[in-house]
């Protein structure tokens, strides 16, 4: 009689030849908003994986394709993954289809990694804790682990000040998250009409763009009366190619021009390489010059800006924002309304709000 690894491994003896994922995801569905999260922040942003080395079924780009049976695809992509993740909750436990996976990675010696989500305790685990010890995926020391876990196993090289700043926004969004979780499994915080319907018509236009911000950076310090230098990290995917046709600095209220004539967007035309420059590393004053020699050599025009399908574009803008404040104080900049307003292809465009961020300067009292 054969064993389960016997099993498994005839039946993917005739399977597709061409799937090799580095990485499997095994989760239950109900989960996906935060392993979403998980493989944007750590995977996709500080590991550098690419959507066709993550076997992931709840995405489009890393999920089963047009015409592949999907019990083939799992049994393909736990045989070829180098990792496997194990995305523990109480709705995993109660899949079948997760314990099967589990049992499979488990049949085939593959490298295992439990990785508890929130609202999960060790005590939960019942027989699964006889696996290796699973990691808290809102702990920060474990998220480190894991970090330096996939790096090593996969030669990646690390940007600790990148994985910092992922981590940071991940771990945040792991709060936000717990907080609207099931408590004791019986019932959920009060969530308003209205929360549920932005929430809807949210997932509504992911579903629909073609183009996703993955994280967005707006320093900006006051160096003089009316005078703020700013700098604006941004990454962007892109679903289906993408052509950007422009890039706006906006806020609700006029900043920009006379008093009689305010302006309220400020056109980004030329973008640098993610972290060439760092505004909080240079002096106020040097700040100008530093960013006309960078863009000079290595500045790059917006309108020739293009994205390729499942393609991540990390970029940068700096410069100085003359506002239309007088002498009376009463027109500061903004610190509260303010987004990015992004036109691609022919007619598509997208909105993503911006929370500004203020850094040492000597004038930051002029903000409003």
């Amino acid at each position: 009689m054969k064993n389960l690894k016997d099993y498994i491994n005839d039946s993917m003896d005739n399977a597709n030849k061409s799937v090799s994922k580095a990485i499997f995801i095994s989760h239950a569905s109900k989960d996906s908003r935060i392993v979403d999260e998980f493989i944007d922040s750590v995977l996709r942003l500080s590991c550098c994986f690419s959507p066709k080395e993550i076997a992931y079924t709840s995405r489009e780009d890393t999920g089963v394709r047009a015409g592949d049976k999907i019990d083939e695809y799992i049994r393909d992509n736990i045989k070829c993954a180098k990792i496997v993740l194990l995305m523990i909750s109480d709705n995993y436990r109660q899949s079948e289809v997760c314990l099967n996976e589990m049992g499979a990675a488990w049949a085939l010696n593959k490298e295992i990694i439990q990785v508890l989500l929130p609202g999960t305790s060790f005590n939960q685990l019942g027989w699964l804790i006889s696996l290796n010890k699973a990691i808290k995926i809102n702990d920060q020391e474990s998220l480190d682990a894991l970090f330096d876990r996939i790096c090593t196993c996969f030669e990646i090289g690390k940007n600790t000040v990148e994985w910092n700043r992922n981590k940071t926004k991940f771990l945040s969004f792991c709060e936000r998250y717990k907080s609207i979780q099931p408590v004791n499994n019986k019932s959920i915080q009060p969530v308003n009409s209205e929360q549920i319907n932005a929430c809807v018509r949210y997932k509504k236009l992911e579903l629909k763009t073609k183009l996703k911000v993955f994280d967005v950076a707006y320093f900006v310090r006051g160096v003089e009366e009316g005078c703020y230098q700013f700098q604006l990290n941004i990454r962007l995917w892109a679903k289906q190619n993408v052509t950007i046709k422009s890039i706006l600095l906006c806020n609700k209220t006029a900043f920009l021009g006379t008093a009689s004539k305010g302006e309220d967007s400020l056109p980004m035309k030329s973008y640098i390489d993610y972290d060439d420059i760092d505004i909080e590393k240079i002096e106020p004053k040097e700040y100008i010059k530093v960013v006309e020699e960078k863009y000079l050599s290595n500045g790059k025009k917006v309108m020739d800006l293009s994205i390729k399908e499942n393609e991540l574009k990390s970029f940068e803008f700096n410069g100085e924002i003359k506002t239309i404040r007088q002498m009376d104080g009463n027109d500061d900049l903004q610190r509260s309304g303010w987004f990015l307003r992004i036109l691609f292809n022919v007619r598509e465009a997208k909105n993503y709000p911006l929370e500004l961020t203020i850094i040492n300067g000597p004038y930051n009292y002029y903000f409003g």
